[in-house]
């Protein structure tokens, strides 16, 4: 008879961790463009967030990640989460 260990039945998955995309710097212009169409400008967002306008400047450019940026950057332009908002960018570009 085949026992299975304890530690294989009390084993739970890991949470998946969220891996936010990068963009591209033609990516980051529209979406600023998008953004000042919504009538928001970067220090805008900045002053929201709590961070600075650098970092939302590299948070477009591509350069880094900072969720607060990304989360507020796509309720902005009405999208769920910014993965989702950067898939659609992606397909409206490749048009």
């Amino acid at each position: 008879m085949n026992a299975i260990p304890v530690m294989q039945l009390n084993r739970q998955p890991k949470p998946k961790r969220y891996r936010a995309l990068y963009v591209t710097r033609q990516e980051g212009n529209f979406i600023k463009y998008k953004l000042s169409q919504a009538g928001w400008t970067v220090t805008a967002v900045a002053d929201v967030t709590g961070v600075g306008h650098g970092d939302v400047s590299n948070v477009l450019a591509g350069r880094r990640h900072s969720r607060a940026v990304e989360a507020r950057i796509a309720a902005i332009l009405g999208y769920q989460d910014w993965n989702q908002m950067v898939l659609a960018i992606r397909s409206i570009m490749a048009a």
